[in-house]
Protein backbone atom coordinates (compact mmCIF):
# COMPACT_ATOMS: atom_id res chain seq x y z
CA UNK A 1 0.00 0.00 0.00
CA UNK A 2 1.43 3.50 -0.70
CA UNK A 3 1.97 6.11 1.89
CA UNK A 4 0.97 9.27 3.46
CA UNK A 5 3.19 12.19 2.54
CA UNK A 6 2.02 14.84 5.86
CA UNK A 7 3.31 18.41 5.81
CA UNK A 8 2.77 19.24 9.39
CA UNK A 9 5.76 21.33 11.13
CA UNK A 10 6.82 24.56 11.32
CA UNK A 11 8.78 25.69 8.45
CA UNK A 12 8.61 22.37 6.56
CA UNK A 13 9.24 22.51 2.45
CA UNK A 14 8.43 20.51 -0.73
CA UNK A 15 10.00 20.35 -3.52
CA UNK A 16 10.93 18.20 -6.70
CA UNK A 17 14.48 17.09 -7.16
CA UNK A 18 15.21 15.14 -10.36
CA UNK A 19 12.10 13.11 -10.10
CA UNK A 20 12.25 13.07 -6.49
CA UNK A 21 10.40 14.61 -4.16
CA UNK A 22 12.16 16.50 -1.55
CA UNK A 23 11.34 17.64 2.20
CA UNK A 24 13.64 20.40 4.07
CA UNK A 25 12.95 21.24 7.69
CA UNK A 26 14.76 23.39 9.73
CA UNK A 27 17.37 22.15 11.58
CA UNK A 28 17.12 18.55 9.83
CA UNK A 29 18.52 17.03 6.76
CA UNK A 30 16.68 16.88 3.82
CA UNK A 31 14.71 14.21 3.01
CA UNK A 32 14.24 12.20 -0.16
CA UNK A 33 11.01 10.38 -1.31
CA UNK A 34 10.16 8.30 -4.63
CA UNK A 35 7.04 9.56 -6.02
CA UNK A 36 6.08 5.86 -6.65
CA UNK A 37 5.28 5.65 -3.16
CA UNK A 38 3.31 8.25 -2.78
CA UNK A 39 -0.75 7.97 -2.76
CA UNK A 40 -1.29 11.61 -1.89
CA UNK A 41 -0.15 14.68 0.06
CA UNK A 42 -1.69 15.94 3.13
CA UNK A 43 -0.75 20.01 4.18
CA UNK A 44 -1.74 20.88 7.20
CA UNK A 45 0.18 23.38 8.40
CA UNK A 46 -0.01 27.42 7.28
CA UNK A 47 4.02 27.74 7.16
CA UNK A 48 4.74 25.61 4.97
CA UNK A 49 6.26 26.14 1.03
CA UNK A 50 5.80 24.10 -1.87
CA UNK A 51 7.81 24.78 -5.13
CA UNK A 52 5.90 24.65 -8.47
CA UNK A 53 8.25 22.21 -9.57
CA UNK A 54 6.45 19.96 -6.35
CA UNK A 55 3.52 20.44 -7.61
CA UNK A 56 3.77 19.45 -11.80
CA UNK A 57 5.36 16.65 -10.36
CA UNK A 58 2.39 15.78 -8.16
CA UNK A 59 -0.21 16.57 -10.99
CA UNK A 60 1.64 14.66 -13.63
CA UNK A 61 1.75 11.60 -11.84
CA UNK A 62 -2.00 11.74 -10.16
CA UNK A 63 -0.91 12.33 -6.92
CA UNK A 64 -3.69 14.28 -4.70
CA UNK A 65 -2.21 17.54 -3.03
CA UNK A 66 -4.89 18.38 0.15
CA UNK A 67 -5.08 21.11 2.06
CA UNK A 68 -6.42 20.75 5.50
CA UNK A 69 -6.72 23.25 8.37
CA UNK A 70 -6.13 21.05 11.95
CA UNK A 71 -7.05 18.02 10.24
CA UNK A 72 -10.31 19.48 8.46
CA UNK A 73 -10.52 18.73 4.95
CA UNK A 74 -10.29 22.33 3.15
CA UNK A 75 -9.28 21.94 -0.50
CA UNK A 76 -7.81 19.51 -2.49
CA UNK A 77 -5.50 20.41 -6.09
CA UNK A 78 -6.85 17.90 -9.12
CA UNK A 79 -4.61 17.30 -11.75
CA UNK A 80 -6.48 18.66 -15.21
CA UNK A 81 -5.19 14.85 -17.15
CA UNK A 82 -7.06 12.02 -16.88
CA UNK A 83 -5.25 10.72 -13.43
CA UNK A 84 -5.52 8.52 -10.18
CA UNK A 85 -7.91 10.33 -8.86
CA UNK A 86 -10.16 11.05 -11.58
CA UNK A 87 -10.02 7.90 -12.72
CA UNK A 88 -11.21 6.57 -9.38
CA UNK A 89 -14.01 9.07 -9.61
CA UNK A 90 -15.52 7.89 -12.78
CA UNK A 91 -15.30 4.33 -11.06
CA UNK A 92 -17.31 5.28 -8.06
CA UNK A 93 -20.04 6.72 -10.67
CA UNK A 94 -20.06 3.86 -12.50
CA UNK A 95 -20.48 1.85 -8.82
CA UNK A 96 -23.39 3.95 -7.79
CA UNK A 97 -25.31 2.79 -10.83
CA UNK A 98 -24.33 -0.64 -10.86
CA UNK A 99 -23.80 -1.45 -7.49
CA UNK A 100 -25.55 0.66 -5.56
CA UNK A 101 -27.78 -1.89 -3.81
CA UNK A 102 -24.52 -4.08 -2.93
CA UNK A 103 -22.82 -1.25 -1.37
CA UNK A 104 -26.18 0.05 0.43
CA UNK A 105 -26.54 -2.98 2.12
CA UNK A 106 -22.94 -3.46 2.89
CA UNK A 107 -23.20 0.12 4.75
CA UNK A 108 -26.73 -0.60 6.67
CA UNK A 109 -25.71 -4.58 7.70
CA UNK A 110 -22.87 -2.92 9.51
CA UNK A 111 -24.34 -0.19 11.55
CA UNK A 112 -27.04 -2.33 12.63
CA UNK A 113 -24.64 -5.35 13.55
CA UNK A 114 -22.81 -2.47 15.67
CA UNK A 115 -25.65 -1.33 17.29
CA UNK A 116 -26.43 -5.21 18.53
CA UNK A 117 -22.85 -5.26 19.72
CA UNK A 118 -23.77 -2.28 22.00
CA UNK A 119 -26.71 -3.92 23.68
CA UNK A 120 -25.00 -6.75 23.94
CA UNK A 121 -22.19 -5.25 25.88
CA UNK A 122 -24.81 -3.64 27.50
CA UNK A 123 -26.68 -7.04 28.96
CA UNK A 124 -23.17 -8.14 30.24
CA UNK A 125 -23.65 -5.18 32.49
CA UNK A 126 -26.80 -6.17 34.17
CA UNK A 127 -26.88 -9.62 35.27
CA UNK A 128 -28.55 -9.08 38.70
CA UNK A 129 -32.22 -10.47 39.21
CA UNK A 130 -33.96 -7.80 40.55
CA UNK A 131 -37.47 -6.63 39.03
CA UNK A 132 -36.05 -3.02 37.55
CA UNK A 133 -32.78 -5.43 35.91
CA UNK A 134 -35.00 -8.04 34.78
CA UNK A 135 -37.15 -5.38 33.26
CA UNK A 136 -33.95 -3.68 31.68
CA UNK A 137 -32.48 -7.17 29.92
CA UNK A 138 -36.47 -8.07 29.06
CA UNK A 139 -36.24 -4.73 26.86
CA UNK A 140 -32.49 -5.50 25.76
CA UNK A 141 -33.10 -8.74 24.90
CA UNK A 142 -35.90 -7.95 22.81
CA UNK A 143 -33.98 -5.26 20.50
CA UNK A 144 -31.45 -7.75 20.08
CA UNK A 145 -33.78 -10.13 18.38
CA UNK A 146 -35.31 -7.38 16.35
CA UNK A 147 -32.25 -6.07 15.16
CA UNK A 148 -31.45 -9.73 14.26
CA UNK A 149 -34.52 -10.07 12.18
CA UNK A 150 -33.59 -6.88 10.62
CA UNK A 151 -29.61 -8.07 9.45
CA UNK A 152 -31.52 -10.54 8.12
CA UNK A 153 -34.11 -8.56 6.12
CA UNK A 154 -31.30 -6.64 4.82
CA UNK A 155 -29.69 -9.34 3.96
CA UNK A 156 -32.39 -10.45 1.93
CA UNK A 157 -33.39 -7.28 0.81
CA UNK A 158 -33.70 -6.49 -3.48
CA UNK A 159 -33.70 -2.57 -3.39
CA UNK A 160 -32.28 0.40 -1.67
CA UNK A 161 -35.60 1.76 -0.13
CA UNK A 162 -35.96 -1.20 1.78
CA UNK A 163 -32.47 -1.31 3.04
CA UNK A 164 -33.02 2.21 4.60
CA UNK A 165 -36.27 0.81 5.74
CA UNK A 166 -34.80 -1.78 7.73
CA UNK A 167 -31.74 0.12 8.65
CA UNK A 168 -34.38 2.53 9.98
CA UNK A 169 -36.55 -0.24 11.96
CA UNK A 170 -33.29 -1.59 13.59
CA UNK A 171 -32.42 2.39 14.94
CA UNK A 172 -35.60 2.54 16.10
CA UNK A 173 -35.63 -0.48 18.04
CA UNK A 174 -31.81 0.26 19.33
CA UNK A 175 -32.41 3.57 21.17
CA UNK A 176 -35.43 2.02 22.70
CA UNK A 177 -33.35 0.13 24.41
CA UNK A 178 -30.66 2.22 25.04
CA UNK A 179 -33.45 4.56 26.69
CA UNK A 180 -34.18 2.12 29.14
CA UNK A 181 -30.15 2.01 30.70
CA UNK A 182 -30.19 5.97 30.82
CA UNK A 183 -30.95 7.74 33.77
CA UNK A 184 -34.48 8.76 33.81
CA UNK A 185 -33.68 12.72 34.13
CA UNK A 186 -32.09 13.19 30.50
CA UNK A 187 -35.60 12.23 29.70
CA UNK A 188 -34.54 10.02 26.32
CA UNK A 189 -36.95 7.84 24.61
CA UNK A 190 -35.73 8.36 20.85
CA UNK A 191 -33.01 9.31 18.34
CA UNK A 192 -33.58 13.03 17.81
CA UNK A 193 -31.95 13.90 14.06
CA UNK A 194 -30.73 17.48 13.59
CA UNK A 195 -32.54 19.90 11.94
CA UNK A 196 -35.61 17.66 12.53
CA UNK A 197 -37.68 20.82 14.03
CA UNK A 198 -37.85 19.08 17.77
CA UNK A 199 -36.43 20.41 20.70
CA UNK A 200 -33.50 17.66 21.16
CA UNK A 201 -33.11 16.27 25.06
CA UNK A 202 -29.74 16.47 26.29
CA UNK A 203 -28.62 12.92 25.28
CA UNK A 204 -29.41 13.89 21.85
CA UNK A 205 -27.91 16.99 21.76
CA UNK A 206 -24.77 14.70 23.05
CA UNK A 207 -25.17 12.53 20.26
CA UNK A 208 -25.19 15.86 17.61
CA UNK A 209 -21.96 16.79 18.86
CA UNK A 210 -20.78 13.36 19.06
CA UNK A 211 -21.40 13.14 15.57
CA UNK A 212 -19.96 16.18 14.28
CA UNK A 213 -16.44 14.89 15.41
CA UNK A 214 -16.85 11.37 13.57
CA UNK A 215 -17.85 13.54 10.23
CA UNK A 216 -14.94 15.70 10.58
CA UNK A 217 -12.51 12.13 10.78
CA UNK A 218 -14.65 10.76 8.20
CA UNK A 219 -14.49 13.86 5.40
CA UNK A 220 -10.56 13.65 6.00
CA UNK A 221 -10.41 9.91 5.62
CA UNK A 222 -12.71 9.86 2.30
CA UNK A 223 -10.20 12.99 1.00
CA UNK A 224 -7.23 11.48 1.47
CA UNK A 225 -8.55 7.73 -0.05
CA UNK A 226 -9.56 10.02 -3.23
CA UNK A 227 -13.05 9.38 -2.99
CA UNK A 228 -15.56 11.96 -4.26
CA UNK A 229 -17.60 12.66 -0.96
CA UNK A 230 -20.86 13.48 -2.84
CA UNK A 231 -21.56 10.33 -4.56
CA UNK A 232 -22.90 7.90 -2.19
CA UNK A 233 -24.61 4.52 -2.02
CA UNK A 234 -27.34 4.46 0.83
CA UNK A 235 -28.00 8.00 1.22
CA UNK A 236 -29.31 9.83 -0.72
CA UNK A 237 -27.62 12.37 -3.37
CA UNK A 238 -29.06 16.09 -2.49
CA UNK A 239 -27.36 19.31 -3.60
CA UNK A 240 -24.35 19.78 -0.71
CA UNK A 241 -25.11 16.58 1.06
CA UNK A 242 -21.72 14.47 1.44
CA UNK A 243 -23.44 11.27 1.18
CA UNK A 244 -20.48 8.81 1.00
CA UNK A 245 -19.19 10.29 3.94
CA UNK A 246 -22.42 9.71 5.53
CA UNK A 247 -22.36 6.29 4.04
CA UNK A 248 -18.83 5.46 5.61
CA UNK A 249 -20.21 6.71 9.30
CA UNK A 250 -22.90 4.44 9.55
CA UNK A 251 -20.12 1.63 9.77
CA UNK A 252 -18.44 3.60 13.03
CA UNK A 253 -21.48 5.98 14.57
CA UNK A 254 -22.20 3.18 17.38
CA UNK A 255 -18.47 1.95 18.47
CA UNK A 256 -17.04 5.03 18.31
CA UNK A 257 -19.47 7.68 19.68
CA UNK A 258 -22.82 5.81 20.97
CA UNK A 259 -20.48 3.44 23.52
CA UNK A 260 -18.71 6.23 24.97
CA UNK A 261 -21.64 8.49 25.59
CA UNK A 262 -23.73 5.63 27.17
CA UNK A 263 -21.63 5.11 29.66
CA UNK A 264 -20.58 8.83 30.38
CA UNK A 265 -24.64 9.32 30.23
CA UNK A 266 -25.07 6.52 33.20
CA UNK A 267 -21.69 7.91 34.54
CA UNK A 268 -22.31 11.70 35.17
CA UNK A 269 -25.65 12.48 33.72
CA UNK A 270 -24.89 16.09 35.11
CA UNK A 271 -22.86 16.87 32.36
CA UNK A 272 -25.28 16.27 29.79
CA UNK A 273 -28.04 18.38 31.94
CA UNK A 274 -26.11 21.74 31.12
CA UNK A 275 -25.54 20.73 27.71
CA UNK A 276 -29.37 22.41 27.44
CA UNK A 277 -28.32 25.49 28.53
CA UNK A 278 -25.05 25.38 25.75
CA UNK A 279 -22.69 25.43 28.69
CA UNK A 280 -19.48 25.38 27.46
CA UNK A 281 -17.72 23.61 29.72
CA UNK A 282 -20.50 20.28 28.79
CA UNK A 283 -20.01 20.94 25.03
CA UNK A 284 -16.24 20.34 24.99
CA UNK A 285 -16.52 17.55 27.40
CA UNK A 286 -18.57 15.61 25.10
CA UNK A 287 -16.69 16.45 22.46
CA UNK A 288 -12.74 15.47 24.15
CA UNK A 289 -14.63 12.07 24.83
CA UNK A 290 -15.62 11.40 21.27
CA UNK A 291 -12.11 12.80 20.27
CA UNK A 292 -10.14 10.87 22.97
CA UNK A 293 -11.79 7.19 22.12
CA UNK A 294 -11.34 7.95 18.32
CA UNK A 295 -7.70 8.48 18.86
CA UNK A 296 -7.40 5.69 21.95
CA UNK A 297 -4.46 3.30 21.19
CA UNK A 298 -3.70 0.69 20.22
CA UNK A 299 -5.68 -0.02 17.24
CA UNK A 300 -7.61 3.50 17.33
CA UNK A 301 -10.52 4.06 15.81
CA UNK A 302 -8.80 6.88 13.54
CA UNK A 303 -6.44 4.54 11.96
CA UNK A 304 -9.70 1.89 11.18
CA UNK A 305 -11.78 4.77 9.15
CA UNK A 306 -9.02 5.48 7.00
CA UNK A 307 -8.09 1.63 6.59
CA UNK A 308 -12.06 1.25 5.68
CA UNK A 309 -11.78 4.59 3.00
CA UNK A 310 -8.95 2.61 1.51
CA UNK A 311 -10.41 -0.52 1.11
CA UNK A 312 -13.57 1.54 -0.37
CA UNK A 313 -11.69 2.85 -2.83
CA UNK A 314 -9.82 -0.50 -3.84
CA UNK A 315 -13.60 -2.24 -4.06
CA UNK A 316 -14.49 0.75 -6.53
CA UNK A 317 -11.61 0.88 -8.17
CA UNK A 318 -11.02 -3.12 -8.69
CA UNK A 319 -14.57 -3.90 -8.65
CA UNK A 320 -14.51 -6.69 -5.49
CA UNK A 321 -16.42 -7.00 -2.15
CA UNK A 322 -16.01 -4.19 0.36
CA UNK A 323 -16.23 -5.74 3.74
CA UNK A 324 -17.84 -3.17 6.57
CA UNK A 325 -16.36 -2.63 9.75
CA UNK A 326 -17.81 -4.44 12.26
CA UNK A 327 -16.94 -3.65 16.07
CA UNK A 328 -16.07 -6.30 19.10
CA UNK A 329 -17.02 -6.74 22.71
Amino acid sequence: MKKILVLSGYGVSLRARKGMFEISEKGRKPVQVAPVEIEAILIDTKAASITSSAIMLAAKLGIDLIFMDKWRPLARLLPATYGSTLNLWIKQLVAVKKRRLEYAKTFAYAKAYNQRMILYDLLKRFPGTKFETRRIRARLNDSIKTITEMLKMIDEANDVTRVRSYEAQAAKSYWKAVSIVLPSELNFSQRIKRYSGIDPDPFNIALNIGYSALLREVWRAVFVAGLNPYYGFLHVRRPGRMSLVLDLMEEFRAPAVDRPLIRLGRKNPKIFLKLKNNNKESVSLIWQTIIENINKQPHSIKSKILTQARKLATSISEKKAYTAYKSKW
